[in-house]
């Protein structure tokens, strides 16, 4: 394996860890990828839950295998490659039992004497889960390096640790929308429209929708009644801040010595 094929290979998936991708679409390139790599019939990534490894993403194998889970002591060519420190190619005549007995696509019953090997992947230099191939051919791993392997056993993890980064700020931002609208409800805050045909309210909403986009400190002034209220929220609903909450907080109760701290920390 010379550096340029590998090099051409990684090269769009280090592209994809700053592209915004589903989850199951980000792991399905990266076999893709590995499999144009690495030559084989089938290829998966799995995840290790506790004693369980659970299939995140396959290709060569049937749709089926998604719906397994792997005990790991109940498959030794897991514990092997979950227990080494990097790449692992069993011998193609190797006695032990293969997981993905009946899976392969294509294939029916057992598998015979093929090739097979696969690497352990680390997040935070803790075990995650594995990338694990196979080939029919028993000769077909022979000529590639575990170096390559590891290579892209690396560029894996990273990709899988953007997927769950990317996966712990969309729950981030849903729980926090949760409890910014529990928060409206609860302070009977709803959400009002402002209504009006004329230039000065056209050009009252033009202002709200320029500064709304932006980080600006606002000063709304008016008499009381005019609605000050009412421009604050919809600045807040225009802001990118809109799903979050609106902290209304009345300076008249504040003692003068507080006020500034209050308001500007």
């Amino acid at each position: 394996m010379t550096a340029q094929p590998l090099l051409t290979t990684l090269l769009p998936l280090v592209a994809d860890l700053s592209r915004d991708l589903p989850e199951g679409e980000r792991y399905r390139r990266l076999l893709q990828a590995m499999r144009a790599l690495l030559p084989c019939d089938a290829a998966a990534l799995l995840r290790l839950d506790g004693e369980w490894l659970v299939p995140l993403a396959v290709d060569g194998l049937s749709a089926d295998t998604l719906g397994r889970r792997f005990k790991v002591s109940e498959h030794p060519r897991f514990e092997i490659l979950l227990s080494s420190p990097g790449p692992t190619r069993f011998d193609s005549d190797s006695e032990l039992p293969d997981p993905y007995d009946g899976l392969v696509a294509g294939l029916h019953g057992q598998l015979e004497v093929h090739d097979c090997m696969g690497c352990p992947l680390f997040i935070d230099d803790q075990p995650w889960g594995l990338l694990t191939l196979d080939a029919l051919d028993t000769e077909r791993f022979e000529r590639v390096e575990l170096d390559a392997l590891q290579a892209f056993a690396s560029l894996a993890a990273a990709t899988v640790n953007v997927a769950e980064r990317i996966e712990r700020l969309a729950l981030r931002a849903e729980d926090e929308h949760q409890r910014a609208e529990i928060y409206r409800q609860a302070s009977g805050q709803q959400p009002k429209e402002m209504i009006g045909q004329s230039k000065a309210h056209k050009r009252l909403v033009e202002e709200i929708n320029l500064v709304g986009g932006s980080d600006l400190t606002v000063l709304i002034t008016g008499e009381t009644g005019v609605g000050k209220e009412l421009v604050a929220q919809a600045i807040h609903a225009a802001s990118s801040r809109a799903d979050k909450p609106l902290i209304s907080l009345n300076c008249a109760a504040l003692p003068e010595t507080l006020v500034e701290s209050e308001l500007f920390g």
